[in-house]
């Protein structure tokens, strides 16, 4: 019985390293490999909570008056009625009646498309587009210059239509230099 003893025990070491310790280990293994997922997701959290906060600080250097001309320029909801205000107020400046006004909505501009938004751009930004279309009699000095302040205003306008015929002068010298403009243009909001 003295030499079954140390083969009993060593079977009894190896049937306990099989059936407990093993399995216990391999647990452990697991464990720890989890463990560093956790310490790399906590790392990265981090990492963006400083980065939001270093934007968040960004965000608020800037003053009332900027953030106003960034929501004007590329706003998160259209306004056509604020729109067209803003295109009739630089028309009034020139003695320009905008008539024959056609709001439609032209819908989603495709991601990435040329344009607003240049091809290959890693970061999509979803648009969608609202088209207005007028009519005015002015002078092409007149036409020119509506056109320059247009061009210069905070809001993103793509023309997409121009045509002009002359006024039938009639009698009336005034009307002797002075077109009907038809324009058709679009413009954005982040959707």
């Amino acid at each position: 019985m003295k030499g079954a003893t140390p083969v009993i025990l060593i079977a009894l070491s190896i049937g306990l390293f099989v059936y407990y310790i093993r399995p216990q280990y391999e647990q452990i293994g697991a464990l720890q490999e989890r463990q560093e997922e956790y310490k790399d997701a906590l790392n990265a959290a981090d990492e963006l909570f400083k980065l939001r906060d270093e934007l968040v600080n960004k965000y608020n250097s800037f003053s009332t008056a900027d953030l106003r001309r960034l929501q004007k320029f590329l706003p998160k909801q259209i306004d056509d009625v604020r729109l067209l205000l803003d295109i009739d107020q630089i028309a009034e400046g020139y003695d320009i009646t905008l008539e024959e006004i056609e709001i439609s909505d032209v819908g989603e501009k495709n991601k990435n498309t040329k344009g607003a938004v240049r091809q290959g751009d890693e970061d999509d930004i979803d648009l969608n587009t609202l088209g207005l279309s007028f009519t005015f009699d002015a002078t092409y000095d007149e036409f020119v210059d509506f056109f320059k302040d247009l061009e210069s205003s905070l809001r993103i306008v793509d023309i997409t239509e121009l045509s002009f015929r002359s006024v039938e002068s009639g009698e009336n010298e005034k009307y002797s230099n002075v077109y009907t403009f038809s324009v058709a243009l679009q413009t954005y909001w982040l959707k």
